[in-house]
């Protein structure tokens, strides 16, 4: 599910202060050094509990048949009548709720008797004539103005000229967000999930679409029709819907093994012709989910265009139109729905603490469709841009305005930066803790074990540690259970020659950005960068804030790198870039760029944007103050006869350098050094 919102962009207030590092990079085959390691800016003085419904816990609904009268749009308002069936899960049950907002409650009964209820437009309190002990059948009419929330979002819309009426199943400031209930008598959380049958009567020039399959359209002797689609896949109840209008069907079909999955777009007329281009790559994106995380189990693939959206409803996608357009902008957006099915649909978080399960995967999944569609670099952009931006922004006002975990996440904040933002990141750290083997065949495990089945992060930390034989108590403590991130980098190499071998010890260091405890059983890559720029990595393990490990090779690296590929998302953003030609380079992941002024032959260039602050002097320097937040370093292998400038972002926001300075006597330097003191 996305909200589309305006957000600031964070280089808007940023300038490049421009260092002239006339950088002669060392001659190949010897280690590189020249690190701003770090460049720095210093100065010259002049939580809400996750809570289990109590509904759920009484009886279990297994399937709903909703029959709605949606004839006359203009009314703004519906009649409907629920038919439950329900399990008891005590026994007996002699009393047990149903959620219902602000509805009227016209009848109540339970197999055939008239039950006792009492409603308060928020939950119906229902006492059957008799404890109920097996299967049983409830019937509710119901009736009124379904509302919706003032955010404007989530609740059931009429528009203002009759055209359209659909559902948008949550709501962001209704607690709990599942928004079911505004529509039908239902328990309303993520755990109880039910199949369903859809009468929906609408006017003979309208279309009533819904999750699962269309069995019928049958015409009434009033002269209207009434839609049947039938939902056979268990679901929470904020994934139903429906939608009235005078829709366009367009179709089009994936085909897996062969099996021909129809694919359904309902829009408005006018929107038409940009939904076949707007929707043309929903085969590739069903391609590429169905490699990485296991076969599509749904019987169809459906978006409907709103105005409202977007949401991941079962089969029955909102998608607002005005992002319906004849090109593939909106690609990303699509693919982020699509992927619910997979992870929030067929797996659902457990609770609104757990979101980042369906949210943050989801995010993660528009990179996977990236990596798929434009390649690997093109989905390492996409990662460090979401890298950067949660780093700078999720913790301020642009975001959540606070650090949060993953995982528990107060239900303010469920639908904020550091679920969606956060949760993709981390999701591609995984990918590269495990390696891509491992992730991708676990996770497609995952799915089966726990498909139509609410999930908690603390049953995926223990499925995963099982399933990989690999102890991810120590990840999900560092990465999902805590705020802020851990930061590692390498603080010296020591080369001696072994043979026709070499034995490379690697000291490594962890430190802390906006948060109090080391991160253990890290796994970080080692890249040992050949005279031809080639890289050999190796995974490294430690824990706590130091590291060392020897490495024997068969060569003497030029340079040695941590994280050259960028698969952990700590706090550190950088690119690598191979520069055979003059002129002005950007790293925008890294805030600088680089002027070459001359090459007398290729040079390999990283810039790394640390996100920490920097070690302090050896013998301090009275009047120098370091930055709290940042510095650089530069990393490579070149020629001697290269010669580079650099370009450094300045900022006095916050998030940047505002730490460094007490007055407007204050001045600005970068500070360079050789290494770590």
């Amino acid at each position: 599910m996305i909200v589309v919102r305006n957000n600031m962009m964070i280089n808007d207030s940023l300038f490049f202060y421009t260092f002239n590092l006339n950088l002669k990079l060392l001659i190949m085959k010897r280690i590189f050094f020249l690190s701003i390691i770090p460049v720095l800016f210093f100065i010259l003085p002049m939580k809400i509990k996750a809570q289990q419904s109590m509904k759920s816990d009484t009886i279990d609904i297994l399937h709903y048949g909703l029959h709605l009268d949606l004839k006359h749009l203009s009314k703004k308002s519906l009649q409907g009548e629920a038919v439950i069936t329900a399990v008891p899960k005590i026994f007996p049950v002699t009393s047990f709720s149903l959620d219902l907002l602000m509805l009227q409650v016209d009848t109540n009964i339970i197999d055939g008797q008239a039950a006792l209820y009492s409603y308060n437009d928020t939950v119906i309190h229902i006492q059957p004539a008799t404890p109920l002990t097996d299967t049983f059948t409830l019937i509710i009419g119901y009736q009124g103005t379904p509302v919706v929330e003032s955010y404007n979002w989530g609740g059931f819309h009429f528009l203002n000229d009759s055209s359209l009426a659909y559902n948008l199943g949550v709501a962001f400031e209704a607690y709990p967000h599942n928004y079911g209930r505004v529509w039908y008598p239902c328990i309303d959380d993520f755990i109880d999930r039910a199949t369903y049958d859809f009468f929906v009567k609408v006017k003979p020039t309208n279309m009533a679409v819904c999750g699962g399959i269309l069995q019928s359209v049958s015409l009434q002797p009033d002269g209207f029709e009434i839609y049947h689609w039938q939902l056979e896949q268990p679901i929470p109840s904020y994934l139903v819907s429906v939608a009235v209008a005078d829709f366009a069907h367009l179709s089009n079909q994936y085909i897996t093994n062969g099996d021909t999955i129809p694919i359904d777009i309902y829009v408005r007329h006018a929107d038409s012709s940009n939904a076949i281009t707007a929707f043309s790559n929903l085969p590739f994106m069903l391609e590429t989910f169905d490699d990485r995380f296991g076969p599509y189990r749904w019987p169809r693939v459906g978006y409907t265009g709103t105005i409202k959206g977007a949401m991941e409803h079962a089969m029955n996608i909102a998608f607002p139109r005005n992002l319906i357009q004849n090109n593939h902008n909106y690609d990303w957006l699509v693919a982020h729905e699509l992927s619910h099915h997979w992870f929030g649909n067929l797996i659902t978080c457990s609770s609104a603490e757990d979101m980042w399960i369906n949210e943050g995967w989801a995010r993660y999944c528009e990179a996977i469709f990236t990596e798929s569609i434009n390649g690997g670099e093109a989905y390492k952009s996409r990662i460090m841009n979401l890298q950067k931006d949660v780093i700078v922004n999720a913790h301020t006002g642009v975001g959540d305005g606070l650090l949060l975990p993953l995982y528990p996440v107060p239900q303010t904040h469920t639908y904020g930066t550091t679920v969606y933002d956060k949760g993709g990141i981390v999701v591609h750290t995984l990918r590269g803790y495990l390696g891509d083997s491992v992730f991708f065949s676990a996770i497609k495990n995952l799915l089966d074990s726990f498909a139509f089945q609410p999930l908690s992060s603390y049953q995926m930390r223990d499925f995963l540690s099982a399933e990989t034989g690999i102890n991810m108590t120590d990840f999900f403590e560092g990465w999902v259970f805590e705020p802020g991130f851990p930061h590692f980098s390498i603080d010296s190499v020591n080369v001696l020659p072994n043979g026709n071998n070499f034995d490379i010890t690697v000291f490594v260091r962890q430190k802390l950005r906006h948060r109090a405890l080391f991160t253990n059983t890290n796994i970080v890559e080692i890249g040992f960068v050949k005279p031809d720029f080639s890289i050999a990595i190796e995974r490294m393990n430690f824990s706590g804030q130091t590291g060392v490990h020897t490495f024997t090779l068969n060569f003497n690296p030029a340079t040695v790198l941590l994280d050259p590929e960028e698969r952990l998302s700590d706090a550190i953003t950088a690119e690598t870039k191979i520069l055979k030609n003059t002129g002005l380079v950007n790293y925008p992941s890294a805030l600088f760029k680089a002027d070459i002024k001359q090459l007398a032959d290729s040079v390999l260039l990283r810039a790394e944007h640390n996100w920490v602050s920097p070690d302090q002097l050896s013998q301090p320097l009275a009047g120098l103050s370091f930055s709290t937040q940042r510095y650089w370093k530069i990393s490579g292998v070149g020629h001697s006869g290269n010669i580079i400038d650099g370009q450094f972002y300045y900022s006095n926001k916050p998030e940047y350098d505002n730490d460094i300075f007490n007055s407007i006597y204050d001045s600005l330097v970068i500070y360079y050094r050789k290494c770590p003191e």
